[in-house]
């Protein structure tokens, strides 16, 4: 009859983010390392909207390193002019 049920044995469950396949989280200290700022920035553009996008975690601050470098991406320019938002005048 054990062939019929198939029940997860406590080693074949995964145990850590990389075993489901889930990116490591960032936090604010290792975000603003990556980025050459202080972490002190990336937590006043919290509070306005301004950085890249973070999640809560139980309380915690975390940013997925994916997220992050699709905001950076968002920020480039071509001129000083340009505000992002299509061509530069």
């Amino acid at each position: 009859m054990a062939e019929y049920f198939s029940i997860a044995r406590a080693d074949t469950v995964p145990h850590t983010h990389r075993e489901i396949g889930m990116e490591t989280l960032w936090t604010t200290e290792q975000t603003a390392r990556v980025l050459g700022m202080k972490a002190h920035t990336l937590e006043k553009w919290r509070t306005t909207g301004a950085g890249p996008p973070f999640i809560y975690v139980g309380g915690a601050v975390r940013y997925r390193p994916s997220a992050v470098e699709a905001w950076l991406e968002s920020q480039t320019r071509r001129s000083t002019s340009d505000t992002g938002e299509g061509e530069a005048a």
